[in-house]
């Protein structure tokens, strides 16, 4: 399969399957479904591309590339130099004459084709090149699909393509394919958003166009719950299934995690049977071990460090709500839970200032905290601290509390309600906010914390963010598991 990206184009993406070692010119349409909105053709049998279905593609294709063929052509003909002239100052590249993609000569492996592998070396030389100016934290990926398909690294906002055998690369587009999903600091601004449109895409096409996309079928999540959840459990098991995969709910009672198997074990075992795991547990470093020893990508569905899956559905709830993210301000109001850890982390890169709030012995993780002065200078956004939670409201977009007393500080409540006096949410809280200042809350939320008056009011957006945690956890599994692309105009982000 050769992978087109066209960033300008509402399809961004045409796959056309490629005989072996055969130049474009042999190149024969086959009856793929991913084609079949594009073309809206039903082959009954493979036929060459100059049929029916060769015209419809075409003619998306011609506003980008500017070509206007009259019968089938190879790649080498005009419309391949149209091309390559459109990426020619983003690769570097300049085609002698074109080329077929590269391939391994038979009997080679597919990571020992000489080649690729030199291809790969070359592009990955001038890419890091200029990687300050197109990708700040220097992570490349170069891929192809088919044979001799290889890669260079992960990607980190920058994905590379072979056209004809040419280095091609897409600004901006990005492949979070078999990667892990444990803290948003692993994730740059540009993978975060990538995640956030491709879930917001899924919404719009689902939700409000009606289509079944079947993007996960055949696919299978293993869900590690050490926690008991409402959100997370429902958002995954639906989401998932509503792409046309399974979930499978495991307690500890159903796998004794690291009791009778150790965690590495149960990661090894549990990548033989499933294509994802997410986990919900008690311990970060459970993750960290779960990760190590899986060879499918790990989520973290919460742990006693961070939520990153609970962030990604409030950063959608706010992009809906305001049409954009840059230059909000986020007040935080109560104890430094696993959530503000991951508030901390995420913010600044999607441009927004963070103020918080929380009583003397209650903040932050001293760690996280460092990292998160660290992102706030890197990216010219505020972060103000404070234990006077009117004084963190002053000209808030959005106040956000979270629970007083988390799953297994029970023996600890009546010190907890004590220490938090004070810092109940409520209208009188937003009267310093913005004029258009609204709320969020992970959920379950208790009286003490934020008042009936404001939590049931029009500022309150806790159930549609309580519903994106559907949307995100679905965009997040699309973007690990599969090479989706958005199919809609990208979100203003």
């Amino acid at each position: 399969m050769l992978d087109v990206w066209c960033p300008e184009a509402p399809v961004n993406r045409v796959c056309v399957s490629e005989k072996e070692n055969r130049s474009v010119s042999a190149t024969t349409v086959t009856t793929a479904a991913r084609l079949r909105p594009i073309s809206g053709a039903e082959p009954t049998e493979p036929r060459p591309l100059g049929h029916s279905a060769y015209h419809r593609v075409s003619a998306r294709l011609r506003p980008i590339i500017g070509a206007e063929p009259t019968e089938p052509r190879p790649l080498g003909h005009s419309a391949y130099h149209r091309v390559s002239a459109r990426l020619r100052p983003i690769s570097g590249a300049e085609p002698a004459e074109p080329r077929p993609l590269a391939t391994a000569p038979t009997g080679a492996s597919r990571r020992g084709s000489a080649p690729l592998d030199d291809v790969r070396r070359r592009t990955c030389a001038a890419l890091r090149r200029q990687d300050s100016a197109t990708d700040p934290r220097g992570q490349l990926s170069v891929s192809a699909t088919g044979r001799g398909a290889g890669s260079c690294g992960r990607s980190g906002g920058l994905h590379v393509l072979l056209w004809g055998g040419v280095p091609c690369v897409a600004p901006g587009a990005v492949n979070l394919k078999g990667r892990h999903f444990l803290t948003l600091r692993d994730f740059s601004a540009e993978e975060i958003k990538h995640v956030l449109r491709v879930s917001a895409d899924l919404k719009k096409r689902i939700k409000h166009e009606g289509q079944f996309l079947p993007l996960l079928q055949g696919k299978s999540a293993a869900m590690i719950f050490e926690k008991r959840s409402t959100r997370t459990r429902m958002s995954t098991e639906t989401g998932v299934s509503l792409l046309g995969g399974h979930a499978c709910f495991l307690t500890p009672q159903d796998i004794h995690l690291g009791v009778n198997e150790s965690t590495g074990d149960t990661a090894r075992v549990l990548s033989g049977f499933a294509d994802a795991v997410l986990a919900r547990v008690h311990s970060h470093s459970t993750l960290e071990e779960l990760a190590s020893g899986a060879s499918v990508p790990v989520i973290n569905g919460l742990s006693d460090r961070y939520h990153p899956v609970q962030i990604l559905a409030d950063l959608l709830t706010l992009q809906e709500h305001y049409g954009s993210l840059e230059g909000l301000t986020l007040t935080w109001i109560g104890d430094g839970t696993n959530i503000l850890h991951s508030l901390m982390m995420s913010l600044a890169k999607m441009g927004m200032n963070l103020r918080v709030a929380t009583p003397k012995g209650y903040e932050a993780d001293s760690g996280v905290l460092q990292e998160a002065r660290r992102l706030s200078q890197q990216f010219g956004t505020a972060l103000v601290l404070t234990s006077d939670p009117m004084e963190a409201a002053q000209g808030a977009n959005v106040l956000v509390t979270d629970t007083w007393v988390s799953m297994g500080q029970e023996k600890e409540k009546a010190q907890r309600l004590r220490d938090f006096q004070g810092y109940q949410v409520t209208m009188q809280t937003g009267s310093v906010a913005a004029p258009d200042w609204v709320f969020l809350h992970c959920l379950p939320r208790k009286p003490e914390e934020v008042s009936d008056e404001l939590f049931y009011s029009s500022r309150s957006l806790v159930f549609p963010e309580s519903e994106n945690r559907k949307w995100t956890i679905m965009g997040l599994m699309v973007s690990l598991l599969t090479d989706y692309s958005p199919q809609t105009p990208q979100l203003k982000i």
